[in-house]
Order: structure tokens, then sequence, then C-alpha cells
């Protein structure tokens, strides 16, 4: 419905496992159907991030991480890391990306919400982050915001999940301009739709409204959104392809302002 081509779906498993009994693998094996389907009969793919909860034991992450490697090649392409930042840094949980890194297995952990510029740090020298998720407080630290800026790593920008999380005082005061000033690699991301409240169409809108973004803006957005994807390199050349003819045809049908 929001015309969504490709989604790296960030997936707390174990917390299933934990809460309803159903083992990691049957969930692995009924999210795959349901990608079948969805590919089958939309068009749309999606793989899946799977992160850990902070709060909870980061041994069992080590077992979590090793059958996330396990399954690379059943639709799992990243390894995360959620949950409360306060508290838990990203150094107890190095042993983890320590299995994800040997085998090849990305890491985007989630850094830099409740946290500032330490946790970004942390996450790009304990975990080998090639995303992060959030890293909105990197600009309290001049030289974190260099060092992302040189090496373009990616920041998951959720504007809503921010506002509702006390990070930015409101949408219209939200950093995401400052973001984008620095130079820093910047895709706008909806994190918990049904927590926070929004949709990936609604961040786009809100954030166009309030910044004034047009059609130029929220289309280089877009294509740095598909540019960051882990997608192997030839299906991320048609999915860029696939942005790319999507704004041409909108564009001669119905022109943004």
């Amino acid at each position: 419905a929001q015309n969504v081509l490709h989604s790296e779906v960030t997936y707390t498993a174990s917390t299933q496992r934990m809460l309803s009994g159903i083992s990691l693998d049957d969930q692995l094996e009924a999210i795959n159907r349901a990608c079948a389907a969805a590919e089958r009969d939309h068009g749309v793919t999606m793989s899946l991030t799977i992160d850990y909860p902070r709060h909870l034991d980061p041994e069992e992450f080590v077992g979590v991480a090793h059958w996330a490697v396990d399954n690379m090649t059943r639709g799992i392409s990243a390894l995360g890391l959620g949950g409360p930042e306060v508290g838990y840094p990203p150094e107890l949980f190095e042993r983890a990306f320590a299995v994800a890194s040997e085998a090849g297995l990305p890491s985007v952990p989630h850094a830099g919400e409740t946290e500032g510029a330490e946790s970004i740090r942390g996450a790009l020298r304990a975990l080998d982050a090639v995303r992060i998720g959030h890293g909105v407080r990197c600009l309290e630290d001049p030289d974190l915001v260099a060092e992302l800026r040189e090496r373009q790593i990616p920041l998951e920008v959720c504007p809503t999940s921010n506002v509702c999380l006390g990070v930015a005082p409101s949408f219209a005061e939200h950093p995401l301009p400052r973001l984008l000033d620095a130079g820093l690699y910047v895709t706008i991301n909806s994190d918990d739709p049904p927590m926070f409240g929004t949709t990936l169409t609604d961040e786009y809108l809100k954030a166009a409204t309030a910044f004034g973004f047009g059609a130029g803006e929220v289309r280089k957005l877009v294509l740095r959104a598909a540019e960051a994807t882990l997608l192997p390199a030839e299906e991320k050349a048609s999915l860029l392809e696939r942005v790319e003819k999507g704004f041409q045809t909108q564009s001669k049908s119905a022109p943004l302002s």
C-alpha cells in the first residue's frame, strides 16, 4: 500500500521465542513463507536483521548470532542490537558481533538515540557497524561527525521515534536538517510503526512538510536508502533502477511541488 519495494526489517526473534515458545527455526520458516508470498503477489522483497535486546543476557546473544549466521542463506542479512541504550554499552555484546563478523554477516546496531556519541563510537569500534540505527546524537561530537562523514556510514534516522522518546522536542525541531547539512549519510526510517503510530510514508510526508523538502530532496533520500541496503550488487542495481523508474513515472504524471 505504501509502494515499498524492499525492506530490511529488524526482528527480535529471541523475544518471540521467550514470549511464545516458538523456536527460532519455526519463526524463520513462517516468515519466509510470508516473504515468498509477498514477492510473488506484490513484487515486494524483504530480509531480516536479527537483533537482540540489550537488557537480556549477552551470552545468549552469542547463541542467537550463531543461529543468524547459520541462516544467512534463508533471508537473514544482518545482526542488530536494540533495546535500552542507557547502562548497556555496545562493548557488552562484542562477542556476538565477532561471530557475525567472522562469517561476513553485517553489523547494524542501534546507537546514539537515548545515549550520546560514545554509544555510536562503541558501535563502530567494538561492533564493526556498517550502518547505525538512529545515530542522531552524533551531532554532540564534532570529531565523530567528521568520522561518520568521511566513512559515509549510513544513519537510519527515525524522527517520530526520536520525538516520542524525547530525543527531539518536536518533529519541527528534529536535527534531520542539521545531519544533512553536515554531509552525513542519512536515510529516513520508521523504527517500530505500531509502537510509534507511524509508517514509512508518514515519515517522508512529515519531513517534507516540516523541512520544506521538494521532489529532489525526497528522491535523494529514497535513493540513498536503496544504496544503503545490504543486497548483493546485482540485486541492489535492480532496486535502484526500479526506484529511478518510479520517480520518472511520477514526475511525468503528477510533478511534486
